[in-house]
């Protein structure tokens, strides 16, 4: 029995903090890696179109961001390289979940009034009165990109905060404004 003690408090305090800090150590080799390929990923964009003139989204490793180069109007979605003029449109979802809870003891007390004053019914209507909290969560926001591109025509961003998705916004209706611009100078000329 002693030994079996022995045997569960070094697993607990030895073996078991060793496999986290070697599994601690493999996560921060791979997010180092990973972000080291994004790294060379923006270099390689970097020389080809100039320099980042925007960049959005939180997951950037993850598929999920706009880089945007103004000097060879490109924006590069999730990976993906559009000319401006390839940016046709976008729509926003925002995203909130409701939790409502009822208060039972608020619910109990209203029934016993209602019940004493008017009996059954009277219970049921005070019970059905009772306190409820309703709350919101902001789960984010759905950005998609409308893309003059047959086989590929909307891109999808989520963002979980709120100053992010207004960035994007905001690059995402320059880049359109100016599409429109161009569009009337063509037709002007």
């Amino acid at each position: 029995m002693e030994a079996f003690i022995v045997s569960i408090i070094f697993i607990v305090f030895v073996v078991i903090p060793i496999i986290f800090k070697y599994t601690t150590y493999q996560n921060n080799i791979k997010a180092k890696e990973e972000q080291q390929a994004y790294k060379n990923y923006i270099q390689e964009l970097s020389q080809v179109y100039g320099t980042i003139t925007f960049s959005g989204g939180e997951y950037l490793t993850d598929s999920n961001y706009i880089l945007v180069f103004d000097r060879d109007k490109k924006v590069v979605i999730n990976g993906h390289v559009y000319d401006y003029k390839d940016i046709l449109d976008f729509s926003v979802n925002n995203q909130v979940s409701y939790k409502t809870s009822s208060s039972t003891g608020s619910m109990v007390a209203r029934g016993i009034v209602g019940g004493t004053l008017f009996g059954g019914i009277g219970a049921l209507a005070g019970a059905s009165t009772g306190k409820k909290n309703t709350i919101s969560q902001d789960e984010g926001t759905d950005i998609y990109i409308s893309i003059r591109n047959m086989a590929f025509p909307v891109e999808h961003i989520h963002t979980i905060y709120s100053f992010s998705s207004s960035e994007i916004i905001s690059v995402l209706k320059i880049i359109i404004d100016y599409n429109q611009r161009e569009n009337q100078k063509e037709l002007l000329s």
